[in-house]
């Protein structure tokens, strides 16, 4: 049997109603994790900008490195959207043409591998930025709010 041959759950109405099920919440993670780390990266990039917040130091050095993994989330992100876009491609095209095709190289599983390697790298990615986003606004903030007169 080859690695190509429908395996015989994708009969079952149920396996494939729930491998549909799966893809559309891949796609609203994918899509989530995008969506937050580009606000935080925008939310930042914001308070880069302030004439008076005061970024250097700690916290400039938390911010700075935030906004280099948020920003890498995101291209994680893209890459991902990108293989699976070309995953359904293959896909399709197999369906309809009943053979083995390839896209740059990849075939299907391949395709796929990289989607959740890209996933899973980008959702690192967003919890170190997120974190350290979250403590260099603790250290811009807390200041103002425990000083002020």
């Amino acid at each position: 049997m080859s690695s190509d041959a429908a395996p015989d759950c994708l009969a079952d109405p149920r396996y494939v109603r729930w491998q549909g099920i799966a893809m559309a919440q891949f796609t609203v993670a994918i899509a989530l994790l995008s969506a937050l780390s580009i606000s935080m990266l925008a939310a930042a990039s914001a308070l880069v900008l302030r004439n008076d917040l005061p970024v250097f130091g700690m916290r400039g050095i938390s911010l700075g490195l935030s906004m280099l993994l948020l920003a890498g989330a995101v291209f994680l992100c893209l890459i991902t959207t990108v293989s699976r876009t070309l995953d359904f491609r293959i896909t399709a095209r197999k369906v309809r043409e009943k053979q083995r095709l390839r896209m740059f190289g990849m075939n299907s599983y391949q395709l796929g591998k990289v989607s959740w390697a890209c996933f899973w790298s980008a959702m690192l990615l967003f919890l170190g930025g997120s974190l350290l986003f979250l403590s260099a606004c603790t250290l811009l903030i807390a200041p103002r709010l425990l000083c002020t007169p």
